[in-house]
């Protein structure tokens, strides 16, 4: 728009120059009209004439080299708008490649989680070893059974009752695993929870006031 508007400017002013230039060659053809003689008058016409020829080749001569000008700038802004044309081509040909490129990585983490699960799946779920164990880890004597004192029940689930209808007060109750690491401890006992236990081979330990060992036996949980 601005160069449409350079060049509708430039040609009126030319216009407007050109006839300016008449307009005083014409006074100056009148004026020598009036005060000389007719082969004065005739030659200074045709100087006039001549003058004004001039004038207006000069002028064409500039607004040929304008034009020329105005020419070689839409020239030269086509090429800048097909060069900026080209890099945004290149640039969303770039931001697609990226997105697919993220798109293949997305679709193999999602398959590679897949992959796991099956395999998490046909994997067997880990068994407490405790019951495979060599049960001599503890090195001591299995049991130590005292009269009328029972454990039950035997294998057990989530409980183990103590029955002590003698006259031997049992004052804790400890019970360790086939390492011999002690997974629960309780004072003056009946009944123990196991919720907490895993499946495997344990030990329970009584013990007296005096702190002396009375009882062991090996208890199993389910």
């Amino acid at each position: 728009m601005k160069k449409i508007f350079a060049t509708v400017l430039i040609s009126v002013f030319s216009t407007i120059l050109i006839f300016f230039l008449f307009y005083i060659s014409s006074k100056e053809i009148k004026k020598y009209n009036e005060q000389e003689d007719p082969i004065k008058k005739e030659s200074s016409l045709n100087f006039s004439t001549d003058s004004l020829d001039r004038e207006i080749d000069s002028l064409q001569n500039q607004l040929l080299q304008k034009n020329r000008f105005i020419d070689s700038l839409e020239s030269l802004e086509k090429e800048e708008t097909n060069e900026l044309m080209n890099q945004l081509t290149q640039a969303r040909d770039s931001i697609n490649n990226f997105k697919k490129i993220l798109l293949d990585y997305s679709n193999n983490i999602i398959s590679l989680n897949l992959k796991i699960d099956s395999l998490q799946k046909l994997i067997p779920r880990k068994e407490d070893t405790s019951t495979v164990v060599v049960e001599t880890t503890i090195k001591e004597k299995e049991e130590i059974p005292i009269d009328n004192i029972k454990v039950y029940p035997n294998p057990f689930s989530n409980s183990v009752n103590i029955s002590n209808p003698g006259s031997v007060v049992i004052a804790k109750a400890i019970i360790k695993n086939v390492n011999g690491l002690i997974v629960k401890e309780i004072i003056f006992p009946e009944t123990i929870p196991t919720n907490e236990l895993r499946s495997g081979v344990y030990f329970i330990y009584l013990f007296s006031k005096d702190n002396k060992e009375i009882f062991r036996e090996r208890i199993i949980k389910r």
